[in-house]
This record gives structure tokens, C-alpha cells and sequence, in this order.
């Protein structure tokens, strides 16, 4: 590509052809045109996508949980675990709603399509201790630990469970475990407190 005082050359095989100035500027506007419009209708969809998702990880009730499914029905257009994810999180809300046959069927997808993914293991753990089944609660508590070694929750809530189970020793090492990851962990410090006080450690 050349410039010339007349206009700009544009390399057409053997021969350059001299375009005048009218004429180029009238192409580069259609140009910029076009290109602003596939632009616009390229970021729609990623515009919609964005904002499942802030309602699916940000949203409250019925708005995130819509946030959450229509993440979900696009299947394989997202990763196995962003639908693990907006899985989970459904899950979080319909259990916030006292929906708990449903969190715990979100809860198990989500398990299913990253079993990698420790929160949804303590997530559902916690549906299974509210039903009263602490074997397989622990069970879920551990995993999600052994999946992640600094999840504070995880350490609280086996805590809770060793503690309901009579193990009051072990609750307390958890209790501080969950304290020493999350420092600003209320809800720990007060289950360690009752436990101090119930050795009589004021």
C-alpha cells in the first residue's frame, strides 16, 4: 500500500489504481459501518451471558435463580464447571427458599459434572446434616477438605458435626483451624467459645 497526493494507491496485480480522496472516505465510512454493527451483534450474546451470571452469583431468589437456569440450558456452550457452578449456586437458593429436594438434585449435578469442586461437596454435606444423616455429611465435609485443605467452612462445619457427634476435642481443633483460615469467622469463634465454656475454660 502506497500514499499519493491525489489519493491512495491500492496494489490491484501489475498496476496500481489511484483512488480519489471522495470516493475513499466514503469507503472507509461504509467500512467503520459495517464493522460497528458486526461488533454490536457480536457482543449481545456475551452481554446476555454476563448478565446470568451476575444474577446467577449476585442476584437474590427467583432472579438469581433464573440467573442460574438459563446458565444452565445453554449445556455445552459452558464448561463443565461454570454449569457446576450456576448448578451449586441454584442449589444455594432454593435451599435459602426451603426447597431442599431441590438443592440437594443441584447439589448432585453439580458434584457429577466437577467432582473436583469442594464447595458443592460441603454444600451438600450441609443438606445432609440438616436431614439428620451425619454419616454422609461427614463424608461430603471430608472430601470437600481433601479438595481443598483452606476451606475455612469446611473446617467449621465438620466442627459442628464432631460436635453434635460428641467429639468435642476434634470440633475445637476444627473450630480453630476455621478461625486461623478466616480470622473474621464470627459463627466459629462463637462454637469455640461454647466449647471453652463447656470445659469449663472461661
Amino acid at each position: 500500500m502506497q500514499f499519493f497526493a491525489g489519493g491512495l494507491a491500492l496494489y490491484a496485480g501489475p498496476r496500481a489504481k489511484t483512488i480519489p480522496e471522495e470516493e475513499m472516505h466514503k469507503e472507509i465510512t461504509s467500512i467503520a459501518a459495517s464493522l460497528l454493527v458486526l461488533a454490536l451483534f457480536s457482543s449481545a450474546p456475551s452481554k446476555a451471558a454476563d448478565m446470568d451470571w451476575d444474577a446467577c452469583t449476585s442476584g437474590k431468589g427467583e432472579t438469581a435463580i433464573r440467573g442460574c437456569t438459563s446458565i444452565i440450558a445453554r449445556g455445552a456452550q459452558e464448561t463443565d464447571h461454570n454449569l457446576a457452578v450456576a448448578y451449586n449456586n441454584r442449589g444455594t437458593f432454593y435451599e435459602a427458599a426451603g426447597d431442599k429436594d431441590r438443592a440437594l438434585a443441584d447439589y448432585n449435578e453439580a458434584v457429577r459434572l466437577d467432582p473436583k469442586y469442594a464447595r458443592a461437596y460441603e454444600y451438600r454435606g450441609e443438606i445432609y446434616d440438616d436431614r439428620g444423616d451425619q454419616r454422609h455429611a461427614l463424608a461430603d465435609i471430608e472430601e470437600a477438605l481433601r479438595l481443598d485443605p483452606n476451606y475455612a467452612r469446611a473446617y467449621a462445619h465438620r466442627g459442628k458435626l464432631s460436635e453434635d457427634m460428641g467429639d468435642k476435642d476434634r470440633a475445637l481443633a476444627d473450630f480453630s483451624d476455621a478461625i486461623r483460615l478466616d480470622p473474621i469467622y464470627a459463627w466459629a469463634y462463637a462454637r469455640r467459645g461454647s466449647i471453652y465454656d463447656d470445659k469449663g475454660d472461661k
